[in-house]
């Protein structure tokens, strides 16, 4: 069964892929966000192998936007480090 991608699918499939995100980490933050779809619907919208309603399209797309901010979340100190504020505005350590 041949899925045709349109623009959205395409951008979700591309940021699951260059992020490195499992298709399981995207499902929890979909049904985290009231999404119906079993893992395995979501996991062959992922793969472009299947399509999603387009309300359940929409709400795995703020579980992903989720999952991004909780990644940079994650990094962000990291790549700040070297950063602290004073009253006078940022200087480095």
């Amino acid at each position: 069964m041949s899925v045709e991608w349109d623009a959205q699918q395409r951008d979700v499939v591309e940021l699951v892929h260059s992020d490195g995100f499992q298709p399981w980490e995207v499902w929890v933050e979909y049904i985290a966000v009231a999404g119906n779809a079993s893992e395995k619907a979501v996991a062959d919208y992922i793969f472009g192998r299947g399509d999603l309603p387009q309300l359940e399209r929409d709400l795995l797309d703020e579980g992903l936007k989720s999952l991004v901010e909780k990644e940079w979340d994650d990094q962000l100190p990291r790549f700040f480090q070297h950063v602290t504020r004073t009253n006078t505005g940022l200087e480095d350590r």
